[in-house]
């Protein structure tokens, strides 16, 4: 039981905590900047360095060092694949909505106009925002694709959310769909794990082949080029 007749602190002895606990916030804040400054000097190496990021732009893929990174953090995450993770990563962009890639919803639903679930219309903050609303309030009825990667199943919507807060950030939606890639993909092998990112049945086996053997010889193909 705790002392209920403890002194109280004096001033000088709570001006001395207050002290130590600044120059420990002050300690860490600088801790990240360094951080933050190393990793923006690391975006710009790669940029000069990595010759995948020079071929992908070529290509037309948007942000091409961001995509190489989420690919290699997934792959990295599950102690890496037989397969180039990077190349099942472009297909899958390049079959949800082209390269470039393009932030938009999906076409799950038939078009409702300007609202949620909206149908094709670009991912904006605002739309973000009514979309998050709607799915909250019934995640069945509101479902939809969105942003580079279709995001879709409302658990990763969700997911997303809690990552960034902003739908129309694509490094969020990376970082949850190649995960869940990566992870399927080393449970199951390539064929499955891709068929069970996009669920099960026909539809879902329709998807794999076209990742396979339609989407991934092109992708390795821009990376041969260099």
């Amino acid at each position: 039981m705790a002392d209920e007749h403890k002194t109280p602190a004096t001033p000088d002895e709570q001006l001395d905590k207050l002290r130590k606990k600044q120059k420990a916030d002050r300690k860490r804040i600088r801790e990240i900047e360094k951080r933050m400054e190393e990793r923006g000097k690391d975006i710009e190496r790669w940029k000069r360095e990595d010759k995948r990021v020079e071929a992908l732009a070529d290509h037309g893929v948007q942000e091409p060092w961001l995509v190489i990174t989420e690919a290699d953090r997934a792959e990295a995450s599950v102690g890496g694949l037989d397969e180039n993770f990077l190349v099942v990563s472009l297909a899958v962009l390049r079959h949800e909505t082209g390269i470039p890639q393009r932030a938009v919803f999906g076409h799950d639903h038939p078009d409702p106009g300007d609202r949620p679930p909206y149908y094709g219309h670009p991912v904006t903050h605002d739309r973000g925002r009514a979309f998050l609303r709607a799915l909250h309030s019934d995640a069945w009825t509101y479902m939809n694709g969105i942003h580079w990667t279709q995001t879709t199943w409302y658990e990763k919507v969700f997911r997303v959310e809690k990552m960034s807060a902003d739908l129309t950030d694509p490094q969020a939606h990376l970082r949850v769909c190649l995960g869940d890639v990566a992870v399927l993909i080393k449970d199951r092998g390539l064929h499955d794990g891709v068929m069970g990112y996009n669920g099960s049945g026909p539809a879902a086996e329709v998807y794999a082949n076209a990742i396979l053997n339609s989407e991934m010889p092109t992708a390795r193909s821009w990376l041969s080029d260099r």
